[in-house]
């Protein structure tokens, strides 16, 4: 059958290999079977963010394109704020700036 995890069959053999193969170290771990990252990346956001969220993303290391991660937060009410990246990963001054001035910024939304 197919459920909103995926393909079970295939499911419950992607289940059976990571605990033999990986033994998360840890009890009520899961999975989910999905056609690639952007699919799975979309799927977590949709359990996880509430209309209003803000989706904090590095500038240069989208799960989409810019074009269709702007089209899907905004269809469904989100924010997105971009975040420089230097080459260390997220500026930490640029994310330390956006964080103090966080109330500031959604002041009103």
């Amino acid at each position: 059958g197919v459920g909103t995890v995926g393909y079970l069959p295939l499911l419950e053999w992607v289940r059976g290999h990571i605990a033999e193969q990986h033994a998360p170290p840890y009890q009520g771990w899961e999975c989910c079977v999905c056609t690639g990252n952007a699919d799975g990346f979309q799927r977590a956001w949709e359990a996880l963010l509430d209309p209003g969220d803000t989706l904090l993303v590095c500038e240069l290391d989208f799960s989409f394109s810019t074009s269709q991660l702007a089209a899907w937060v905004g269809g469904r009410s989100l924010r997105l704020e971009p975040l420089p990246v230097g080459p260390e990963g997220v500026d930490a001054a640029a994310l330390r700036a956006l964080l103090d001035g966080w109330a500031w910024r959604r002041l009103g939304v």
